[in-house]
């Protein structure tokens, strides 16, 4: 069974993260909690920065459209696919529910369906459905989550 589910529809988008098997009974500490989704944010963005999806795949190109757009040209993008144009749909993401074994990473209700159509493709639009690359950029894989964890952990171990 997957450490992390992402869940995908248009009004929320999230991926509820096993702590509990990541870092046992450590999961239950708030702070601990806070410091792992900083780092899984780290993880997220390391990896936009590169241009590539949660499945270590580069992402979808941009269309030619939107590469000769004013706000292309605005942001100053260099041609990487970094989900990143203004930064607000990554910037939303926050933890949306917490229990003692674990916890849920959500968009803002503003940014989720903008990031439900880079997921999806934009399923459901009435123009663009099946007409628009998927871009499969939000998540970690359980190989990304347990480098998070084994980084925590001895520094809980040892109050660093």
């Amino acid at each position: 069974m997957p450490i992390a589910k992402v869940n995908l529809s248009e009004n929320n988008v999230n991926a509820q993260i096993d702590l509990e098997s990541l870092l046992g009974g450590m999961a239950k500490n708030p702070a601990v909690q806070e410091v792992f989704f900083q780092m899984a944010l780290d993880k997220l963005n390391d990896r936009l920065d590169k241009g590539v999806g949660v499945n270590g795949k580069p992402l979808k190109d941009y269309s030619e459209e939107y590469t000769n757009s004013l706000a292309y040209n605005a942001f100053g993008k260099d041609g990487t696919v970094n989900m990143q144009l203004s930064g607000d749909m990554l910037a939303s993401l926050n933890i949306s529910n917490k229990d003692p074994k674990s916890f849920t990473i959500s968009f803002s209700s503003d940014e989720s369906p903008k990031a439900f159509a880079h997921m999806t493709g934009y399923r459901g639009h009435p123009q663009l459905d099946g007409k628009v690359k998927t871009r499969e950029f939000f998540g970690w894989t359980d190989k990304e989550l347990k480098e998070i964890a084994n980084k925590i952990r001895p520094n809980i171990v040892t109050g660093k």
